[in-house]
């Protein structure tokens, strides 16, 4: 049920919903001064949303920053990598098709070939709601046999549905094949990795963070373009960012995190 409620609160949780049903509301109401509040609504949330001055100081505020690789002491144990980061539907299906967080995949083969990591952990089933879909975590480890990946050095968990389930059965897998692994690297998004944090330590585990993006960009200096001019991409950065601002409470208040 959980897991169901996630979904329907990403779909509320859409800025651009909002102003259309406030654009529909006023459309459709016959009180003039509830017509004004709702038009007036409908524009300061686009004004906000597409201001990429705003949205840059809130993803500043919110995001975990990338570190160098050459920050990181090897060598580490295993870097576990969240899923949530390939499309599941793209076609042609004779391949791995990454999203713009692929850099989790990236980023841990680079940590990997350094030396930097013994071994890495892909963390991620299938967030499908209906239907049956392959797990994410067996797509990549498809994926990195085609890659001559040393099998002995991939750990697959393809269980997990949510950031909670990462951190939970992630434990478990590390408890049952590698229990003296002490030295654990946590890779994911900078945006994403507040919410991580907190689950891997509800979850009992101690390691270092490695943030492999950053969405927020500089603030010096100053230009037009990083100012004043509307990004309709706003309304989809506006989006994620809520949907970990909320996910986090959410997870605070059941418990998870």
């Amino acid at each position: 049920m959980f897991f169901i409620l996630s979904k329907l609160l990403l779909f509320l949780l859409q800025p651009i919903n909002w102003v259309a049903a406030l654009l529909i509301g006023g459309r459709w109401t016959k009180v003039p001064g509830r017509k004004r509040w709702l038009y007036g609504s409908a524009l300061a949330i686009s004004v906000t949303a597409t201001n990429p001055l705003v949205m840059n100081l809130a993803y500043h505020a919110w995001e975990v920053p990338p570190i160098p690789m050459q920050a990181i002491d090897p060598p580490y144990d295993v870097a576990i990598v969240l899923g949530g980061f390939s499309h599941s539907k793209q076609e042609p299906r004779d391949r791995l098709h990454l999203t713009r967080s692929g850099t989790r995949l990236t980023h841990a083969l680079q940590l990997y070939h350094e030396g930097r990591v013994r071994k890495i952990l892909i963390t991620g089933g299938s967030g499908q709601v209906f239907g049956e879909k392959r797990p994410e975590a067996l797509e990549v480890e498809t994926f990195l046999d085609h890659l001559n990946f040393p099998r002995e050095d991939l750990l697959i968990e393809s269980d997990s549905r949510n950031t909670r389930e990462n951190a939970i059965f992630s434990k478990a897998l590390l408890a049952e094949t590698l229990p003296n692994a002490t030295r654990l690297l946590l890779l994911t998004d900078g945006l994403h990795m507040p919410r991580a944090q907190r689950c891997f330590k509800k979850a009992g585990l101690t390691f270092t963070s490695f943030a492999t993006s950053q969405r927020s960009g500089p603030l010096w200096p100053p230009t037009p373009h990083g100012l004043i001019l509307p990004n309709p991409a706003g309304f989809e950065a506006a989006a994620a960012l809520l949907h970990e601002v909320v996910g986090v409470c959410v997870y605070w208040l059941k418990g998870y995190a």
